[in-house]
């Protein structure tokens, strides 16, 4: 008894893998006659992988069945056992797969009336589950999708992909594009080339003359060197101030022979005075430093302009009846 089809199949979320096998009489004829002149020994090796597949398909084993199938279409490639592949690459989550060779089967002329009926209610389910790539781009223009390259008739149509995330990348005249896309499930996602990528450009150094004026530093750096300036200053006016009254207190020290006297008072005060003096001095300067080192750090930190003067660019153009190069010369 032979097992010729697969009749259905469930399409729902929880990815069931539920067969209805249909099962011919006792006998060795199949659903539709082999093509004649069909080498008996593939006939022999396609039979055995259909044995295998349906084992696989009654044991819930959707993946096993489907390389069974694909071994078995690879050795004798017919409608029947292409329907049963497409059916299970549904099942075992292969639904590209599924769409390619259900529309291949579509297009064979051989194919099971019934099942061509069927096929048409499945390619909505099936074109549903994948993503779609309209890629507008030049006639001659070569097209790759995730590294596998897309011929000009294929591009014709939107190219079926799994859902999620794909690279197209697109060569024509010399300039490439890559974009990476988002291909959601049941929708068309549409690439154009724009001519906006890599392109093969002469392009000479930019050069900056000795005349050119060097960017000129942010405002932070002046701030910050007016203060280092004004401590500096400071520091400069309180160390002179400490050292004069130091100078008056060594000048006084025979005078202090009472240390309740007032002249002796007099003197405390003033040597206080320039001490106080002494470390307002070195505070300023400390200041004055520290203005120095971070008003130098975000100078060495901040974007340089670079200059545009003297720039020479050479670009080709290429286009629909056209070609020729660009020269560009900024002074």
């Amino acid at each position: 008894m032979e097992i010729f089809s697969i009749m259905a199949l469930s399409l729902r979320r929880t990815h069931r893998f539920i067969l209805l096998l249909a099962v011919a009489m006792a006998g060795h004829g199949l659903a539709r006659a082999e093509p004649s002149g069909s080498d008996p020994s593939a006939q022999r090796e396609a039979a055995e992988h259909d044995k295998r597949a349906f084992e696989a398909a009654q044991r819930g084993d959707a993946e096993t069945a489907r390389k069974e199938f694909l071994a078995s279409y690879a050795a004798l490639a017919t409608p029947k056992t292409l329907w049963n592949l497409l059916v299970v690459e549904m099942d075992a989550n292969h639904p590209l797969d599924a769409l390619k060779h259900l529309r291949s089967y579509l297009a064979d002329p051989n194919a099971d009336a019934k099942r061509r009926e069927r096929g048409k209610g499945l390619l909505g389910e099936l074109t549903a589950r994948v993503g779609h790539l309209r890629i507008r781009a030049p006639e001659g223009a070569l097209v790759n999708v995730d590294g596998n390259a897309v011929s000009n008739d294929d591009r014709k149509e939107a190219v079926d992909v799994l859902a999620g995330k794909h690279t197209v990348e697109i060569t024509f005249q010399g300039k490439t594009q890559r974009d990476d896309v988002v291909a959601p499930a049941g929708k068309e996602t549409t690439i154009s080339f724009t001519a906006r990528g890599r392109e093969s450009a002469v392009a000479a150094p930019e050069t900056t003359p000795k005349s050119a004026v060097a960017p000129a530093p942010p405002m932070a750096t002046w701030i910050l060197g007016g203060v280092a300036v004004a401590a500096l200053g400071a520091g400069v006016a309180f160390s002179l101030d400490a050292r004069s009254k130091k100078n008056e207190v060594d000048g006084d020290a025979n005078a202090c022979a009472d240390v309740n006297s007032p002249e002796c008072g007099h003197i405390r005060d003033v040597n206080d005075a320039g001490k106080r003096s002494a470390t307002l001095g070195w505070i300023a300067y400390g200041g004055a430093g520290a203005a120095l080192v971070a008003g130098g750090f975000i100078w060495a930190l901040s974007p340089k302009k670079t200059s545009a003067r003297a720039k020479t660019e050479v670009t080709p153009l290429v286009g629909p009846g056209i070609a020729g190069l660009r020269l560009q010369k900024t002074f």
